[in-house]
């Protein structure tokens, strides 16, 4: 599936990555050098341990070509990539019941981080989270207090 570039808003990019993540063929997307490294640890939050090809300036005289998942990708890339790179996403052969595991804890998580950073202000931690999560502020109250978070009070 080809998706071209993603949203450049980071909230944005992940809910269009949350959309796709259980497409059963592959992604193929292009991305901007100075946006590479934020994309590929969306993919690697949203995306697991999923085999990634990482082209850089394909066609060129400088092609480079990485392969493995998100997390080792992003090791391996320098700090200031440059270049043109298009990113190829193995796709989902799971259970889409893991998913949603893996996506409650993960929604957890920030939750919990962002209601310590705001010092227990629920609002505050609530906005945060919206903006880190891509999820509005409505879904988001909606699905926290199906994974038994409190958000009110």
């Amino acid at each position: 599936v080809f998706d071209g570039f993603l949203p450049h808003r980071g909230g944005e990019r992940r809910r269009r990555l949350r959309e796709m993540r259980e497409e059963d063929r592959p992604l193929v997307l292009y991305e901007a050098p100075h946006r590479i490294r934020e994309t590929l640890t969306d993919v690697a939050t949203l995306f697991g341990d999923r085999r990634i090809v990482l082209g850089r300036e394909l066609t060129k005289i400088h092609e480079e070509l990485l392969v493995g998942s998100a997390e080792q990708l992003l090791e391996r890339l320098a700090e200031k990539p440059k270049g043109e790179f298009v990113l190829a996403i193995d796709r989902f052969d799971g259970d889409p019941a893991t998913l949603q595991e893996d996506g409650a804890e993960q929604l957890r998580a920030i939750w919990r981080e962002e209601l310590e950073g705001a010092a227990g202000n629920r609002r505050q931690a609530l906005k945060a989270t919206a903006r880190r999560s891509g999820i509005k502020r409505a879904e988001l109250t909606r699905q926290l207090r199906e994974i038994g978070e409190t958000v009110d009070g």
